[in-house]
Order: structure tokens, then C-alpha cells, then sequence
């Protein structure tokens, strides 16, 4: 049996529970795509969803304490086929940037990577709320081109551990505590 250093014993004790999980609170996120559906708008299908969000107390500390918080939703268009995979026709990824300004009080969501428009909030459940939200989305198909339940679209939304701060992403990585992931929702294109 290997006799370890006192110091080293209680370094490896306290990265073991680390890692395992033994000093983390189990609350988890919890996200769902709730409403979705595709409809013709002008000669392309669009995309109208919700998407509603419930933070952990993990990840609300976290935005309270100033992390930033970054979520992707993935929206992925096949084109269906009997007897092989369905190959991806186009695929979008939102991102959104939930911040909380600690002067202000207030929370400030935004969109990197578009016209960077930027909206504050009181209440973190107005900001989630207004992030949840998908409305008239273009799926880059022509609604002319495209036959009856011959495509599908695929939603998700979560979290991007990539986005957080350095210290933070092995931790985010290895605790549960720290994902917000969502089932995928697959639609059809009618």
C-alpha cells in the first residue's frame, strides 16, 4: 500500500470530490424547446419557436458573480431518405449572450455575430423569456423547391461551456451542475 504525504492525501481527497461531484449542489438547468413550428413566409420556411430556460443555482451565481453566459441554439434542415442518413441541407446557430451589469442591476441580453442588438431586462425571467423566443427564423429553402415531408429540421439550445472563462470550462465540463442542454425537437417540413 503507497503512503502518501498528508498534504497530497488532502489534495487528492479534495479533487476526487471535485470530480465526482461530492460538493455540488444537485439542482440542474433545465431547458426544453416547448413550442415549434414551420410555416411559409414570402418564398422561403421559417421557423417560430420557444424555447424556455430554468438556470441552476450554479449558473445563476455564476451570471450574478459576472460570467457571462452564452447559449447556442442549433437549428439543423435534412433532407429525408429511405435507406441512408439524411444529409444536412443548411444548418444556423444562434447565439445569445446573457449578462448581468452589476451597477445597473439589470440584465443584458444580446446577439454577437448579427447587428449586435442589445436589450436589458429587469428580472433574468424577462431576459430568458425574450431569449427563448424564435420568431419568423429563414431556413434558406424556397418553399417552391421543396416536396411535401421531403425535409426535417432539428432544434436544440445549450449552453456553450467554450465560451467561459478559462478556469471555468474544466469545471463546467465536469459537473453536471453546469450543463444546459436540451433534448433535440425535430419538426417536419409540411
Amino acid at each position: 500500500m503507497v503512503h502518501w504525504p498528508e498534504p497530497c492525501r488532502i489534495a487528492l481527497t479534495a479533487a476526487a470530490l471535485l470530480v465526482l461531484g461530492g460538493w455540488e449542489n444537485r439542482e440542474h438547468s433545465q431547458v426544453q424547446v416547448v413550442q415549434a413550428g414551420i410555416d411559409p413566409c414570402g418564398a422561403a420556411w421559417c421557423l417560430d419557436a420557444y424555447v424556455e430556460y430554468r438556470l441552476s443555482a450554479t449558473l445563476h451565481e455564476a451570471l450574478h458573480n459576472g460570467v457571462p453566459l452564452e447559449v447556442l441554439t442549433d437549428v439543423i434542415v435534412y433532407r429525408k431518405r429511405r435507406f441512408i442518413w439524411d444529409p444536412v441541407v443548411t444548418a444556423r446557430h444562434l447565439r445569445h449572450r446573457l449578462e448581468y451589469l452589476v451597477l445597473d442591476k439589470r440584465y443584458r441580453l444580446s446577439m454577437p455575430g448579427t447587428s449586435e442588438r442589445r436589450l436589458r431586462f429587469d428580472t433574468l425571467e424577462a431576459a430568458l423569456d425574450e431569449m427563448g423566443r424564435i420568431r419568423a427564423l429563414p431556413l434558406q429553402l424556397q418553399t417552391a423547391t421543396v416536396a411535401p415531408h421531403s425535409h426535417h429540421v432539428r432544434l436544440r439550445s445549450r449552453l456553450d461551456i467554450r465560451a467561459l472563462p478559462g478556469p471555468l470550462k474544466l469545471v463546467a465540463y465536469l459537473q453536471d451542475r453546469w450543463q444546459l442542454l436540451s433534448p433535440w425537437k425535430q419538426l417536419d417540413i409540411d
